[in-house]
């Protein structure tokens, strides 16, 4: 019991840490098209980007709330716009999030329209989730099926054939 025990308190904290990373992952997955639209109200109102993030970091909550936080003290550090961004995906590791600064870079660049920009990636990311989901769904059934047949078959044919088993055994 002390070994275990002993085992338990020296990976404990990696465990928790590796659990925390994923639910951390999946939380901003889940707020980036919320955090993206936020930005495109505030742009299409008249601010530019940097005004629009600062706004952002003090209305939004959890998770995306931290790493806006984050950004606007990089740019007040001296970082440009991008660089603050960039070194936020860094931190982040999110493919999503690294094609959305992506987009956002070009637009800058090319002058584009930062508001048609922004809600076309909300758009994408929206549909790229829709995408997932539908994967998951598609194999879903294929993950039941070991479990169906492991447990659930055997006890239908005990249920099933007990009854004329015990008739044919005992009458």
């Amino acid at each position: 019991v002390g070994i275990l025990l002993v085992i338990l308190a020296v990976r404990w904290p990696e465990w928790y840490l590796a659990r925390e990373k994923v639910r951390a992952t999946r939380e901003l997955e889940r707020g980036l098209t919320h955090m993206i639209d936020l930005l495109r109200l505030y742009v299409s109102a008249g601010r530019n980007v940097e005004e629009a993030v600062r706004s952002i970091a003090t209305v939004i909550k959890g998770r995306w709330g931290l790493v806006l936080n984050r950004v606007v003290y990089r740019i007040d550090a001296g970082l440009t716009f991008e660089e603050a961004f960039l070194a936020s995906a860094a931190t982040i590791n999110l493919p999503d999030f690294k094609r959305f600064l992506l987009s956002l870079k070009q637009s800058r660049l090319l002058g584009a329209s930062l508001g048609g920009t922004l809600a076309v990636q909300a758009a994408l990311l929206r549909a790229r989730r829709r995408e997932r989901a539908e994967e998951q769904a598609r194999t879903a059934a294929v993950k039941v099926a070991l479990p169906l047949v492991l447990f659930i078959f055997p006890a239908l044919l005990i249920i099933y054939l007990a009854p004329a088993i015990l008739r044919l055994w005992i009458g």
